[in-house]
C-alpha cells in the first residue's frame, strides 16, 4: 500500500510539473535573433504558474520579450482577442502563436519563423 501511495504521489508531481521538467531536460532553448524574430510578446496574467515558467524560460535563454497582463492591460486583452484564442500564457513570435508553456512548441515557433525568414531572404 505504501508503494502505491508513493507511486501515485510521484505521478501527480510529474503531471503537475511536466512542462517545468521538460524545460529542464531540454537545455537548448530557442535561438533568438532580433533581425529575424522581431518583437516577442508574452500574454500573461498575474499569479499564473505557467506564465511564470514561460517568463523564466525566456529569460534563461536571453530572449527579450514584451509582456502584457491580459487582465489589466487593454493592449494585452486586444492582442489576445486578435489571436482568436483564449488562455495564457500565450507567446507571439512573428506570425507564430504558442499557447501554454511548452518548451518544444516555443523552440519550434522560433525555428519556423527563422525558416520563413531564410526562404524570403
Amino acid at each position: 500500500m505504501k508503494k502505491q501511495i508513493i507511486f501515485l504521489v510521484a505521478v501527480f508531481v510529474l503531471i503537475q510539473y511536466r512542462m517545468d521538467l521538460l524545460a529542464w531536460a531540454l537545455p537548448n532553448g530557442p535561438s533568438y535573433d532580433p533581425q529575424i524574430h522581431g518583437e516577442v510578446v508574452l500574454l500573461s496574467t498575474s499569479g499564473c504558474r505557467f506564465c511564470n515558467s514561460e517568463r523564466e524560460y525566456l529569460a534563461e535563454h536571453d530572449v527579450p520579450f514584451v509582456e502584457y497582463d491580459v487582465s489589466s492591460d487593454s493592449r494585452g486583452a486586444q492582442l489576445l482577442r486578435m489571436t482568436g484564442r483564449h488562455g495564457v500564457p500565450m507567446l507571439i513570435v512573428g506570425d507564430e502563436v504558442v499557447q501554454g508553456f511548452n518548451p518544444l512548441a516555443i523552440r519550434g515557433a522560433f525555428e519556423r519563423v527563422a525558416d520563413a525568414h531564410a526562404d524570403r531572404g
